[in-house]
């Protein structure tokens, strides 16, 4: 699990978020049957509705766009530019999506955590796996400008920009959330 959260007057934390959805193109990735609309049945489980359906081409195209969006729209509300954001995790969807991602907003790539080559599409927990193997890999320092970026069903985006704190070397530091 992870927490973030905003403190007020506290240099640590949530700075800003961003969200947004386009149900207009909503099929391009959707899961049609064992929902509400259409519950689980014999028929549904039959035809595979129960499974994700997509467009590839247009889904790619809408997850390179919106992470990068969500990226440039979510720095400009915290104030940061893109050049001093220490680290851009995005959601796990494919390595090239993040990586035209990273191009679409002129950032390298190396400053993107990626780790769909050895978990594979997490979906939803995507985000939190990669934060959490590269905090214990000891890759964050304490005051570490972050943006979080994601896509999905829907089809939904959003991003959230954070200031990481690291109790240890806040503590080293004098620092204090």
């Amino acid at each position: 699990a992870a927490v973030l959260r905003r403190e007020p007057g506290s240099p640590y934390g949530v700075k800003a978020h961003v969200t947004g959805t386009k149900g207009s193109i909503g099929k391009a990735l959707w899961v049609p049957g064992g929902g509400t609309k259409e519950p689980p049945s014999f028929e549904v489980l039959a035809q595979g509705r129960q499974y994700a359906q997509w467009s590839h081409k247009e889904t790619y195209a809408f997850a390179t766009e919106k992470l990068a969006e969500g990226i440039v729209q979510v720095a400009e509300r915290a104030g940061w530019s893109l050049d001093e954001v220490k680290w851009y995790i995005p959601h796990q969807a494919g390595r090239n999506i993040a990586l035209d991602a990273a191009r679409n907003v002129g950032q390298p790539a190396e400053k993107f955590i990626i780790n769909i080559d050895h978990t594979g599409n997490t979906s939803g927990a995507s985000i939190p796996i990669a934060m959490d193997e590269a905090n214990r890999a000891g890759r964050f320092a304490d005051g570490d400008k972050i943006i979080l970026s994601a896509m999905g069903a829907g089809l939904a985006w959003g991003a959230v920009a954070l200031v990481w704190y690291d109790p240890a070397r806040a503590a080293a530091e004098g620092k204090h959330p």
